[in-house]
């Protein structure tokens, strides 16, 4: 089994709250990426920034991905199909306390 995992190409951070020019030179290529992730079958992972408050790194970056927010939403030009995995993280390893090692395991 084949995976791909977009971390963070969420709408405070592409065009939001904290913004980064190179995000918006990202999306082409993650665009294409994603075709051809979908074409041949692999498992489409979203790692999403949701954080709740109190969270620590809010401490660091301020408050920004909120849980519900529209600005924790995945970009338009990469929305999440029905079936492909959004993981919520609130920090920032993909894997840590998100249960993402789980669900990859079961999709095999």
């Amino acid at each position: 089994m084949k995976a791909l995992i977009i971390v963070d190409m969420l709408k405070d951070f592409v065009d939001g709250k904290l913004a980064n020019p190179k995000a918006q030179e990202m999306i082409p290529p993650l665009q294409r990426l994603l075709d051809h992730a979908r074409e041949d079958g692999w498992v489409v992972v979203f790692s999403n920034d949701a954080h709740q408050p109190g969270d620590p790194e809010l401490q660091v970056w301020g408050e920004h991905a909120m849980a519900g927010d529209p600005g924790a939403e995945v970009i338009e030009e990469l929305t999440p199909r029905e079936g492909e995995i959004i993981s919520a993280k609130r920090s920032y390893g993909a894997f840590d306390g998100t249960g993402l090692d789980e669900q990859l395991r079961e999709r095999g």
